[in-house]
């Protein structure tokens, strides 16, 4: 953090936005102005410790002023989260799909960490006694039943003020929100409100790039997509050992970590199978795995996103994305990644038994467009256009395989409809 700048600037940015296939989201709104400033100390204190790791973390915890951040001297990281202020903890939390969740704003305070009980409580899967979290269960209807699918899209950078900002821009999210159940007192409740707490809290534990006591350097948490690193099992790798690995289970990021956080272990788990993992490669631009725990169907090696990039001449919005790395930066990635979650979901056998499959996708760039360009950038306002309808697409897709009707408000129990979580991680300024 020494090497970094502090900033001041209107709002944070990053959120993730988690969609199963039920329909959930959950927006935290607790104004940091509402309370004293000894309360607000006590708070970012309790915040503080629940993320504190003896021997492991760090022993000085920084806290910039309201409306400041600390963030690097790198054009992609220009805006950054991580402050304890509602700006960047406040998160939106979305479960959507008819008979499985009650319509309704919900005053109920919900985290991360109640993501995965949530979903579990749908499936009727008994989760391991350490888990964190608790279902929210005024929102759900178990006596409807297992969904078929559940689908869980992390829509990572989504703030909860890009709902009011851009609704005119988000005719399906602003659709989902209105019909499904969405959890207005939603928040991180640890701190700092960084990247690798969030994605541990949504589906797993996992870190960006961990700090080596020993050797002094950060390190990659997944040498050579290995999840050996990955200390505790996700919600997928539960499931995979329940049924002996007969569910269909989808993982899908732009990043391995991202993917590997909803996917979990696969085959490299004792008696795991292995699962669908596919990641994003920015050297090559393709889809990778590491198959000794995953598969990577033969239908996505070929896709590349030079055909992105190249289509568009190399220049979005004034910028050049003439390389797998720089195309993620703007808002003609969405449809590349959408483009294959669709061929996933074409080509995967799901919904065709009785037991619950999963589609795990985080789709990342709002947070690639955000960090880069800011909250309040036309780049932003293009990106979430996009992610918005290609969202609309993705439900399309879904609901073509599992038959016409499958989200709407006609379902009915015997259709064993899908359900649609949708979440965000935090923000950023």
């Amino acid at each position: 953090m020494d090497s970094g700048t502090s900033r001041r600037i209107r709002g944070s940015f990053f959120l993730d936005i988690l969609l199963c296939c039920a329909g959930l989201l959950f927006i935290g709104s607790e104004p940091a102005a509402a309370q004293t400033e000894s309360e607000l100390r006590q708070t970012f204190l309790e915040r503080f410790a629940r993320s504190y790791f003896p021997g492991r973390s760090g022993q000085i915890m920084v806290v910039p002023r309201r409306g400041e951040m600390i963030t690097r001297p790198e054009p992609a990281y220009q805006f950054m989260h991580g402050s304890p202020w509602d700006y960047d903890t406040d998160i939106p939390f979305l479960l959507y799909g008819t008979p499985y969740v009650r319509t309704g704003v919900y005053t109920d305070s919900a985290s991360h960490q109640d993501i995965v009980p949530t979903i579990a409580a749908l499936m009727k899967l008994r989760l391991p006694p350490a888990t964190a979290g608790r279902p929210l269960l005024r929102s759900l209807n178990v006596s409807a039943g297992p969904p078929r699918v559940i689908f869980v899209a992390v829509l990572d950078g989504m703030r909860k003020d890009y709902f009011d900002w851009y609704a005119s821009d988000l005719p399906t999210m602003m659709r989902l929100r209105r019909e499904g159940a969405w959890f207005n007192q939603a928040q991180v409740n640890y701190l700092p409100s960084t990247t690798a707490l969030a994605h541990a809290t949504i589906d797993g534990m996992i870190l960006n790039a961990p700090f080596n006591r020993i050797t002094g350097k950060q390190e990659d948490p997944f040498p050579n997509m290995s999840p050996r690193n990955l200390m505790a099992m996700t919600l997928a790798d539960v499931w995979n050992l329940a049924n002996d690995g007969r569910a269909v289970i989808i993982a899908q990021g732009s990043v391995f970590y991202a993917a590997a956080g909803l996917g979990g272990h696969g085959a490299c788990l004792l008696n795991g199978r292995p699962i669908i993992l596919v990641a994003y490669d920015a050297r090559s631009g393709g889809w990778q795995a590491n198959t000794e725990c995953y598969r990577l169907p033969e239908y996505l090696k070929d896709q590349t996103s030079r055909t992105v990039w190249e289509a568009a001449n190399g220049m979005w919005l004034g910028h050049s994305i003439s390389n797998p790395d720089a195309v993620r930066r703007s808002a003609l990635f969405a449809r590349f990644e959408a483009d294959a979650l669709i061929e996933l979901i074409e080509q995967e056998p799901l919904g065709t038994d009785e037991i619950t499959d999963l589609v795990l996708v985080n789709l990342k760039t709002p947070d690639f467009v955000g960090h880069q360009y800011g909250p309040e950038s036309p780049e932003i306002r293009e990106t979430l256009t996009e992610l918005d309808r290609q969202l609309a697409r993705v439900l399309t897709a879904i609901e073509t395989k599992l038959g016409a009707g499958s989200f709407s408000a006609e379902t009915t129990p015997a259709l064993r409809a899908p359900v649609l979580a949708l979440t965000a991680k935090w923000r950023t300024r």
